[in-house]
């Protein structure tokens, strides 16, 4: 079994106690989204996960429970969002570039660069402050701080859903169209490539091999047997989009539950409905069982 934790929220960063007390319970307990009386157990011994996938924008506060997780026996890897933008009206609480850059490094001197994932996402404009050449101007800029610390970038464009269409007018934060997002992907490709980084698109079929950007897998099958040297074969997460390359997983996240309050994000972006209701000592991220909860044991 892979554990994402996690694409709903940033367990890292604001739930690593919740997180290392779940794993000394050797279970959580996850609400079904769509039905919240549907509760899955969640076994997390380290017996029955083959890999944990992290995905963070500040691993921080996890980075100083990595020696025990080590000691348990967990295989992990970190998918580490840095963007470019640092407009407070956007992502009014993530770190400093500067500053994630550092972490990441460090992060990187620590388990490897093989195991972090640099993730430039999501990629958008707005009149008068962000075009082209801003991206590219700061994804170069970038590669260099982090060229000898990853082996992998993964790029995406900005998917407008529902539950940010509010965020997105407010900030005016708009989309490129196909021509743009392949200018894009050609530039960013070559600048990867002299950089020696593997460039690959999230669930955007318009980028393809042939501009030099592999399909992206961020549960990634080929890296998992990697870190485990265990090739145990997984099927493609049916949950996740038509184009999506991920492999199957369990993510123990909630939705609505992340303090960076990043305006696009399709987790939860300005909405805090489950923030506060933590506890870090519940086997649930927010709140805890209640009358009429029908829980069953996740099969591995």
């Amino acid at each position: 079994m892979i554990i994402s934790a996690s694409r709903r929220t940033d367990i890292p960063a604001f739930y690593s106690k919740w997180f290392m007390n779940r794993l000394n319970d050797g279970f959580c307990c996850v609400r079904n989204p769509y039905y919240p009386q549907q509760v899955s157990k969640i076994n997390l011994n380290s017996s029955d996960i083959d890999c944990i996938v992290f995905w963070t924008k500040n691993p921080t506060n996890l980075m100083s429970h990595l020696d025990e997780i080590d000691g348990r026996g967990y295989k992990y890897y970190f998918q580490f969002t840095i963007t470019p933008y640092g407009f407070r009206e956007i992502e009014p609480n993530t770190y400093e570039k500067d500053e994630a850059i550092k972490t990441f490094r460090q992060l990187s001197n620590r388990i490897g660069k093989d195991r972090v994932i640099w993730r430039y996402d999501p990629i958008f404009y707005i009149d008068d402050k962000i075009d082209i050449s801003y991206h590219i101007k700061r994804f170069s800029n970038m590669v260099k701080q982090l060229k000898h610390y990853t082996n992998k970038c993964v790029i995406s464009f900005l998917d407008v859903y529902d539950c940010i269409k509010d965020n997105i007018k407010k900030s005016n934060m708009k989309l490129f169209n196909d021509l743009e997002m392949v200018k894009i992907g050609k530039i960013f490709s070559v600048i990867a490539k002299d950089n020696n980084i593997t460039l690959e698109a999230c669930a955007e079929n318009i980028l393809s091999a042939n501009l030099g950007i592999g399909k992206g897998k961020c549960i990634d099958h080929e890296l998992k047997k990697k870190i485990t040297d265990r090739n145990l074969k997984y099927k493609k997460d049916k949950g996740q989009r038509i184009n999506c390359g991920c492999m199957s997983s369990v993510d123990i996240g909630t939705y609505a539950s992340c303090k960076n309050f990043c305006a696009y994000c399709y987790a939860g972006g300005t909405r805090i409905s489950n923030l506060f209701d933590h506890y870090k000592n519940s086997p649930f991220m927010s709140g805890n069982i209640k009358d009429g909860d029908v829980v069953k044991e996740r099969k591995t």
